[in-house]
């Protein structure tokens, strides 16, 4: 399906001027908005009964009319039936933003779907890498390069949830809240997409970008 062309940074090139400046406080408004901003649309898609199912930094994009997600190749409404020839095996989205279940459902060759639950978990991990440099899977600590993205043993780490980084590295007390619930490994215990842009709204409106 041919979709317009976007215009607009990605939410790497929205987030990332804060990596190293956190104490930058128009950046971090800046950031606040764009966060929120991407949660809302999350959330519009989830409201039409879609997951995204392979959000990645270069999917999620801030144009003048909002904020576009791209390639939803392999988004999922379960009330959408698909004719045997076009449903085709789901491999998961992002090694680095798999929540560590879908990590190890994977190893163990299930058969999984995109969830909103997971999608909200991959946002984070976008934010996360964003704002860092890194992803929510300390690979370095593992002894790991993560590349490529395909990696058998990156995907055990990431299953192991041994390796992950404290949320409170980021030194940016607004956002540590809604990134760590946002990143729990227990899907019951993370936020919806609309309950995240609605928690990062009031955050903006209040001006809480300490």
């Amino acid at each position: 399906m041919a979709r317009p062309w976007q215009h607009g940074p990605t939410v790497d090139a929205q987030l990332e001027q804060l990596r190293g400046r956190v104490d930058n406080q128009s950046a971090r408004s800046d950031a606040l908005r764009a966060m929120a901003d991407a949660a809302g649309a999350l959330a519009n898609l989830h409201a039409l009964g879609w997951a995204h199912g392979d959000l990645r930094p270069q999917h999620i994009v801030h144009t003048p009319r909002g904020v576009a997600l791209l390639n939803l190749a392999w988004a999922h409404n379960p009330s959408v039936k698909l004719r045997p020839e076009h449903d085709l095996p789901y491999p998961g989205p992002l090694v680095h933003c798999r929540t560590p279940g879908t990590a190890r459902r994977l190893l163990a060759g299930d058969t999984i779907t995109p969830t909103p639950t997971d999608d909200v978990y991959a946002l984070a991990a976008i934010w996360w890498h964003s704002l860092t440099d890194t992803w929510p899977t300390n690979y370095q600590a593992a002894g790991l390069k993560p590349e490529p993205d395909d990696s058998l043993a990156v995907q055990r780490a990431v299953a192991s949830e041994q390796w992950r980084h404290q949320i409170e590295l980021i030194e940016w007390r607004a956002v540590s809240a809604p990134l760590r619930a946002a990143l729990s490994a227990q899907s019951q215990d993370r936020p919806t997409a609309r309950d995240l842009a609605d928690q990062l709204g009031r955050l903006v409106a209040q001006g809480a970008d300490e």
